[in-house]
């Protein structure tokens, strides 16, 4: 380094150094940071981390030290701090998902959207029209639902889903009347059973 000035003359000069390489410390609340990352980041450079929700958990929030900008990509799971210029600290906060289960009732009565917590159970009321009977269901995603009492309920919740229940007809019955004269009645047979 050389400093060279215009005019000669008696002068006091400051001199400041910088870091080349800066810490950075992260506190994960609902998820765990991977054992692969590296604090150590150089002057300058993004410093990209690899976080792990726990399971069922959402990103909600981030705070940095000296409000530094950073961001989170859910879709790789990746906390970025970007241009770091000096050590800094940050706290990432990860709370539970909330899923949605959306219903289309068929032949019957309850289309709705319910919400719950991942893990939870969830249930809507449905009805069936009247002479429909015993549901089909099927919902997307890999949930499972049952119906019981009037409720489509799925136990435990891992993922959105859209549920169609589908009520089928109340088979009709039918039954073959003979009319003979008055001294030998009226009989009814009813599946292969004869009544008089």
């Amino acid at each position: 380094w050389e400093f060279i000035p215009d005019k000669k003359q008696t002068s006091t000069c400051s001199l400041y150094f910088v870091k080349t390489k800066y810490d950075v410390s992260i506190e994960v609340t609902n998820g765990s940071p991977d054992e692969s990352n590296i604090y150590v980041i150089d002057r300058e450079k993004d410093g990209v981390f690899k976080i792990t929700p726990n399971e069922g958990y959402v990103f909600k929030e981030y705070t940095c030290s000296n409000n530094k900008h950073a961001s989170w990509d859910k879709s790789s799971n990746t906390f970025t701090i970007s241009s770091i210029m000096s050590d800094v600290a940050c706290t990432l906060n990860f709370e539970i998902e909330t899923l949605k289960m959306d219903v289309t009732v068929k032949y019957g009565k309850g289309n709705t959207t319910e919400t719950a917590d991942f893990g939870s159970r969830i249930e809507a009321i449905i009805e069936p029209n009247a002479g429909y009977e015993k549901p089909t269901i099927k919902c997307t995603n890999g949930q499972v639902a049952t119906y019981v009492d009037n409720k489509i309920v799925i136990e435990k919740i891992t993922k959105n889903t859209a549920c169609t229940v589908t009520f089928k007809k109340v088979p009709t019955k039918m039954y073959k009347l003979i009319i003979g004269d008055m001294e030998a009645g009226i009989t009814v047979i009813d599946g292969g059973r004869e009544r008089t």
